[in-house]
Protein backbone atom coordinates (compact mmCIF):
# COMPACT_ATOMS: atom_id res chain seq x y z
CA UNK A 1 0.00 0.00 0.00
CA UNK A 2 1.52 2.91 -1.39
CA UNK A 3 0.42 6.56 0.57
CA UNK A 4 2.00 10.35 0.25
CA UNK A 5 2.09 12.31 3.85
CA UNK A 6 3.46 15.39 4.57
CA UNK A 7 6.83 14.94 6.29
CA UNK A 8 5.78 15.39 9.73
CA UNK A 9 2.80 13.82 9.76
CA UNK A 10 5.05 10.82 8.81
CA UNK A 11 8.09 11.33 11.71
CA UNK A 12 4.74 11.55 13.94
CA UNK A 13 3.46 8.47 13.07
CA UNK A 14 7.01 6.55 13.07
CA UNK A 15 8.08 8.13 16.25
CA UNK A 16 4.50 6.93 17.76
CA UNK A 17 5.22 3.32 16.39
CA UNK A 18 8.53 2.94 18.36
CA UNK A 19 7.03 4.64 21.28
CA UNK A 20 4.51 2.08 21.18
CA UNK A 21 6.85 -1.13 20.65
CA UNK A 22 7.87 -0.09 24.03
CA UNK A 23 5.17 0.61 25.92
CA UNK A 24 1.65 -0.70 25.16
CA UNK A 25 -1.57 0.21 26.75
CA UNK A 26 -4.24 -2.47 26.41
CA UNK A 27 -7.36 -3.36 27.32
CA UNK A 28 -8.50 -7.36 27.57
CA UNK A 29 -12.70 -8.20 26.90
CA UNK A 30 -13.08 -12.06 27.37
CA UNK A 31 -13.81 -14.01 30.46
CA UNK A 32 -12.51 -16.60 32.16
CA UNK A 33 -10.21 -17.87 29.28
CA UNK A 34 -9.09 -14.49 29.90
CA UNK A 35 -8.52 -14.11 33.60
CA UNK A 36 -7.66 -17.52 33.84
CA UNK A 37 -3.96 -17.40 36.01
CA UNK A 38 -4.56 -13.76 35.57
CA UNK A 39 -3.14 -13.27 31.84
CA UNK A 40 -2.75 -9.75 31.61
CA UNK A 41 -0.83 -9.60 34.15
CA UNK A 42 1.40 -12.54 32.73
CA UNK A 43 1.63 -10.75 30.07
CA UNK A 44 2.75 -7.45 31.69
CA UNK A 45 5.55 -9.76 33.75
CA UNK A 46 6.66 -11.17 30.47
CA UNK A 47 7.14 -7.54 28.71
CA UNK A 48 8.66 -6.06 31.59
CA UNK A 49 11.45 -9.06 31.88
CA UNK A 50 12.36 -7.58 27.98
CA UNK A 51 12.65 -4.23 29.12
CA UNK A 52 9.11 -2.88 28.36
CA UNK A 53 6.14 -1.13 29.57
CA UNK A 54 2.47 -3.02 29.92
CA UNK A 55 -0.14 -1.01 31.08
CA UNK A 56 -3.63 -2.78 31.33
CA UNK A 57 -7.72 -3.11 32.23
CA UNK A 58 -9.85 -5.72 31.36
CA UNK A 59 -13.60 -6.73 32.27
CA UNK A 60 -13.40 -10.45 31.70
CA UNK A 61 -16.98 -12.05 33.67
CA UNK A 62 -17.54 -15.73 33.14
CA UNK A 63 -18.75 -17.33 30.08
CA UNK A 64 -19.05 -13.69 28.29
CA UNK A 65 -20.09 -13.19 24.78
CA UNK A 66 -18.65 -10.45 22.58
CA UNK A 67 -22.26 -9.99 21.63
CA UNK A 68 -22.40 -9.07 26.19
CA UNK A 69 -19.34 -7.09 25.46
CA UNK A 70 -20.94 -4.86 22.60
CA UNK A 71 -23.86 -3.76 24.95
CA UNK A 72 -22.45 -3.97 28.77
CA UNK A 73 -21.81 -0.26 30.05
CA UNK A 74 -18.45 -1.57 31.88
CA UNK A 75 -16.61 -2.87 28.31
CA UNK A 76 -18.10 0.70 26.71
CA UNK A 77 -16.67 2.49 29.06
CA UNK A 78 -13.14 1.26 29.07
CA UNK A 79 -13.47 1.37 25.23
CA UNK A 80 -14.32 4.92 25.52
CA UNK A 81 -10.96 5.69 27.27
CA UNK A 82 -9.43 5.67 23.92
CA UNK A 83 -6.12 5.41 25.01
CA UNK A 84 -5.36 2.16 24.38
CA UNK A 85 -2.64 0.86 21.70
CA UNK A 86 -4.72 -2.55 21.41
CA UNK A 87 -8.09 -4.07 22.97
CA UNK A 88 -8.07 -7.25 22.84
CA UNK A 89 -11.37 -9.35 22.02
CA UNK A 90 -12.35 -13.11 22.99
CA UNK A 91 -15.42 -15.04 22.49
CA UNK A 92 -16.98 -17.47 24.15
CA UNK A 93 -15.34 -20.49 23.47
CA UNK A 94 -17.09 -23.02 21.69
CA UNK A 95 -19.03 -20.42 19.48
CA UNK A 96 -16.83 -19.58 17.13
CA UNK A 97 -16.21 -23.61 16.31
CA UNK A 98 -19.63 -23.53 15.22
CA UNK A 99 -20.91 -24.02 11.47
CA UNK A 100 -20.03 -20.84 9.60
CA UNK A 101 -23.37 -19.80 9.11
CA UNK A 102 -23.92 -19.82 12.60
CA UNK A 103 -20.90 -18.10 13.09
CA UNK A 104 -21.58 -15.33 10.26
CA UNK A 105 -25.07 -14.75 12.23
CA UNK A 106 -23.92 -14.58 15.71
CA UNK A 107 -20.58 -13.93 16.21
CA UNK A 108 -18.95 -11.75 13.27
CA UNK A 109 -21.88 -8.91 14.11
CA UNK A 110 -21.13 -8.21 17.63
CA UNK A 111 -17.21 -8.12 16.52
CA UNK A 112 -17.88 -5.74 13.94
CA UNK A 113 -19.66 -3.78 16.56
CA UNK A 114 -17.08 -3.74 19.18
CA UNK A 115 -14.17 -3.09 16.20
CA UNK A 116 -16.42 0.22 15.31
CA UNK A 117 -16.90 1.10 19.05
CA UNK A 118 -12.97 0.86 19.66
CA UNK A 119 -12.47 2.89 16.17
CA UNK A 120 -14.90 5.56 16.75
CA UNK A 121 -12.91 5.98 20.67
CA UNK A 122 -9.41 6.25 19.21
CA UNK A 123 -9.24 5.64 15.12
CA UNK A 124 -5.59 4.13 16.15
CA UNK A 125 -6.08 1.83 18.82
CA UNK A 126 -5.72 -1.71 16.80
CA UNK A 127 -8.33 -4.53 18.04
CA UNK A 128 -6.53 -7.43 18.33
CA UNK A 129 -8.74 -10.92 18.19
CA UNK A 130 -7.70 -13.36 20.90
CA UNK A 131 -7.51 -17.34 19.05
CA UNK A 132 -8.71 -19.59 21.78
CA UNK A 133 -7.87 -22.88 21.51
CA UNK A 134 -10.14 -26.56 20.83
CA UNK A 135 -11.18 -28.58 24.32
CA UNK A 136 -8.77 -31.51 25.54
CA UNK A 137 -11.15 -33.67 23.17
CA UNK A 138 -12.96 -31.71 21.56
CA UNK A 139 -17.02 -30.24 22.08
CA UNK A 140 -18.48 -33.41 22.98
CA UNK A 141 -21.35 -31.71 24.14
CA UNK A 142 -22.40 -30.93 20.35
CA UNK A 143 -20.65 -33.34 18.47
CA UNK A 144 -23.70 -35.02 17.36
CA UNK A 145 -24.97 -31.82 15.91
CA UNK A 146 -21.59 -30.69 13.65
CA UNK A 147 -18.85 -33.36 13.35
CA UNK A 148 -15.80 -31.43 12.76
CA UNK A 149 -16.78 -30.50 16.83
CA UNK A 150 -15.96 -34.35 17.52
CA UNK A 151 -12.32 -34.01 18.09
CA UNK A 152 -9.68 -31.43 19.30
CA UNK A 153 -8.39 -30.94 15.71
CA UNK A 154 -11.47 -30.18 14.16
CA UNK A 155 -13.06 -27.68 17.15
CA UNK A 156 -9.05 -26.16 16.72
CA UNK A 157 -9.40 -26.46 12.32
CA UNK A 158 -12.85 -24.08 12.66
CA UNK A 159 -11.75 -21.73 16.04
CA UNK A 160 -8.25 -21.15 13.45
CA UNK A 161 -10.43 -19.90 10.71
CA UNK A 162 -13.16 -18.22 12.33
CA UNK A 163 -10.92 -15.55 14.42
CA UNK A 164 -9.02 -15.20 11.22
CA UNK A 165 -11.90 -14.43 8.91
CA UNK A 166 -12.86 -12.13 11.49
CA UNK A 167 -9.29 -10.71 11.93
CA UNK A 168 -9.85 -10.11 7.79
CA UNK A 169 -13.09 -8.45 7.83
CA UNK A 170 -12.40 -6.00 10.32
CA UNK A 171 -8.92 -5.45 8.81
CA UNK A 172 -7.34 -6.25 12.60
CA UNK A 173 -4.78 -8.53 14.19
CA UNK A 174 -5.34 -12.14 15.32
CA UNK A 175 -3.46 -13.21 18.17
CA UNK A 176 -3.17 -17.12 16.87
CA UNK A 177 -2.83 -19.01 20.55
CA UNK A 178 -4.83 -21.86 19.21
CA UNK A 179 -2.39 -22.38 16.52
CA UNK A 180 0.66 -22.17 19.41
CA UNK A 181 -1.23 -24.50 21.64
CA UNK A 182 -1.43 -26.54 18.76
CA UNK A 183 1.84 -27.05 17.96
CA UNK A 184 2.73 -27.55 21.69
CA UNK A 185 0.41 -30.52 21.49
CA UNK A 186 2.55 -31.89 19.22
CA UNK A 187 5.65 -31.04 20.19
CA UNK A 188 5.50 -32.56 23.84
CA UNK A 189 2.66 -34.15 24.85
CA UNK A 190 3.35 -34.27 28.33
CA UNK A 191 2.74 -30.51 29.12
CA UNK A 192 -0.78 -30.46 30.69
CA UNK A 193 -2.22 -27.63 28.77
CA UNK A 194 -5.79 -27.46 30.32
CA UNK A 195 -7.13 -27.82 33.63
CA UNK A 196 -9.32 -30.88 34.78
CA UNK A 197 -12.01 -29.98 32.83
CA UNK A 198 -10.41 -30.09 29.63
CA UNK A 199 -11.56 -26.58 28.51
CA UNK A 200 -9.66 -23.69 31.11
CA UNK A 201 -5.80 -23.26 30.56
CA UNK A 202 -3.40 -24.50 33.00
CA UNK A 203 -0.51 -22.50 33.65
CA UNK A 204 1.49 -23.80 30.93
CA UNK A 205 -1.66 -22.82 28.66
CA UNK A 206 -1.75 -19.48 30.08
CA UNK A 207 1.62 -19.03 29.22
CA UNK A 208 1.34 -19.89 25.30
CA UNK A 209 -1.22 -17.06 25.51
CA UNK A 210 0.95 -14.63 27.34
CA UNK A 211 4.18 -15.70 25.24
CA UNK A 212 2.15 -14.89 22.12
CA UNK A 213 0.26 -11.85 22.79
CA UNK A 214 3.74 -10.43 24.35
CA UNK A 215 5.15 -10.97 20.63
CA UNK A 216 2.24 -9.85 18.59
CA UNK A 217 1.87 -6.74 20.66
CA UNK A 218 5.58 -5.81 20.66
CA UNK A 219 6.35 -7.04 17.52
CA UNK A 220 9.40 -8.75 19.87
CA UNK A 221 10.87 -12.54 19.70
CA UNK A 222 9.09 -13.77 22.85
CA UNK A 223 12.56 -16.25 23.30
CA UNK A 224 13.94 -14.90 26.45
CA UNK A 225 11.12 -13.51 28.60
CA UNK A 226 10.35 -14.68 31.90
CA UNK A 227 8.32 -17.84 33.24
CA UNK A 228 6.21 -18.75 36.17
CA UNK A 229 8.03 -20.96 38.72
CA UNK A 230 5.71 -23.26 38.00
CA UNK A 231 7.26 -24.00 35.16
CA UNK A 232 10.46 -25.63 33.92
CA UNK A 233 12.99 -23.58 32.10
CA UNK A 234 13.20 -26.42 29.12
CA UNK A 235 9.07 -26.14 29.07
CA UNK A 236 9.63 -22.47 28.90
CA UNK A 237 12.00 -22.37 25.67
CA UNK A 238 9.91 -24.59 24.19
CA UNK A 239 6.41 -22.19 24.56
CA UNK A 240 8.91 -19.26 23.81
CA UNK A 241 9.65 -20.67 20.93
CA UNK A 242 6.70 -22.28 19.44
CA UNK A 243 5.48 -19.07 19.89
CA UNK A 244 7.64 -17.17 17.77
CA UNK A 245 7.46 -19.83 15.29
CA UNK A 246 3.69 -19.68 15.15
CA UNK A 247 3.89 -15.70 14.95
CA UNK A 248 6.27 -15.40 11.88
CA UNK A 249 4.83 -18.49 9.71
CA UNK A 250 5.39 -17.53 6.38
CA UNK A 251 2.77 -19.59 5.16
CA UNK A 252 0.26 -17.72 7.78
CA UNK A 253 -1.09 -13.98 8.17
CA UNK A 254 -1.82 -12.78 11.66
CA UNK A 255 -2.16 -9.00 10.38
CA UNK A 256 -4.45 -7.41 8.12
CA UNK A 257 -4.94 -4.17 10.06
CA UNK A 258 -4.11 -1.29 7.73
CA UNK A 259 -1.94 -0.02 9.59
CA UNK A 260 1.38 -1.89 11.45
CA UNK A 261 2.46 -1.01 14.38
CA UNK A 262 6.31 -0.98 14.42
CA UNK A 263 6.18 -1.78 10.15
CA UNK A 264 9.47 -0.95 8.04
CA UNK A 265 9.05 1.66 5.73
CA UNK A 266 11.19 2.31 2.40
CA UNK A 267 11.19 6.07 1.97
CA UNK A 268 11.74 8.35 -1.24
CA UNK A 269 11.61 12.37 -0.78
CA UNK A 270 9.62 14.23 -3.67
CA UNK A 271 9.33 17.73 -3.26
CA UNK A 272 7.57 18.68 0.22
CA UNK A 273 6.51 14.80 0.52
CA UNK A 274 7.79 11.82 1.78
CA UNK A 275 6.43 8.75 -0.27
CA UNK A 276 6.67 5.84 1.50
CA UNK A 277 5.62 2.40 1.26
CA UNK A 278 4.76 0.41 4.35
CA UNK A 279 5.68 -3.33 4.87
CA UNK A 280 4.76 -5.74 7.51
CA UNK A 281 7.18 -7.02 9.59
Amino acid sequence: MKNVFPILVFLLIVLNAVKAQDSLKVLFLGNSYTYGNDLPNMVKQFAESKGKTFLYDQNTPGGYTLNGHSTNATSLSKIAEGDWDFVVLQEQSQMPSFPPNQVASDVYPFASILVDSIRSANACTEPIFFMTWGRENGDQANCEFYEPLCTYEGMQGRLTESYTEMAELNKAYVSPVGEAWRRVRVADSSIDLYTNDGSHPSIYGSYIAASVFYGMMFNDSPIGGSYPNTISEEDAELIQTIAQETIVDENLNWIFSEYVLGGEFTTEMNANNLDYTSTPN
